[in-house]
């Protein structure tokens, strides 16, 4: 399938508390490799659910028949520049699923007259990196640890 006829079946909606079953499909979903460079830690069984119930964070999801298979969000919503996450399925990466769901999300941020966003991304996730770079995030520190070298980065919107 063309990136295009993969992109006109995506909705992108706000996640609400009865998606907890879709996304609890969709981490299961993921490969090793994936859940690697998108989670600093390993994810508890009751994550989805949780996730799903908290009142703190802006999420968006990216799905397909009904099957999430991507998700964005910042947390916390108090902050002026709010920490974001993402993730798409592996089997569409490289779709511009990622794309729409971070644009969504500055949109939001854009709406909510947020001062920027900020992230953490490992330097060996060259996609990531791209992506962000191209919705102009910038790198404003590095540092080391268990998993390697990561860079933070930060989209400023004033």
């Amino acid at each position: 399938m063309k990136v295009n006829e993969i992109l006109e079946k995506v909705e992108i909606k706000k996640l609400n508390k009865e998606d907890a079953d879709a996304l609890e499909e969709f981490f299961a979903s993921l490969s090793p490799s994936t859940i690697r460079l998108f989670s600093f830690n390993p994810l508890p069984p009751d994550y989805a659910f949780h996730f799903t119930q908290r009142d703190d964070i802006t999420c968006f999801t990216a799905k397909i028949a009904g099957r999430i298979v991507g998700y964005v969000w910042w947390e916390p919503n108090s902050s002026p520049m709010p920490t974001l996450g993402i993730c798409v399925q592996d089997e569409y990466q490289g779709n511009g699923i990622g794309k729409a769901l971070l644009g969504r999300l500055i949109e939001e941020a854009r709406q909510l007259n947020k001062s920027g966003l900020r992230l953490t991304v490992m330097k060996e996730n060259k996609i990531a990196i791209s992506l962000y770079l191209g919705a102009g995030f910038k790198p404003v520190a590095e540092y080391v640890d268990s998993k390697g070298p990561s860079l933070i980065m930060k989209l400023e919107l004033d």
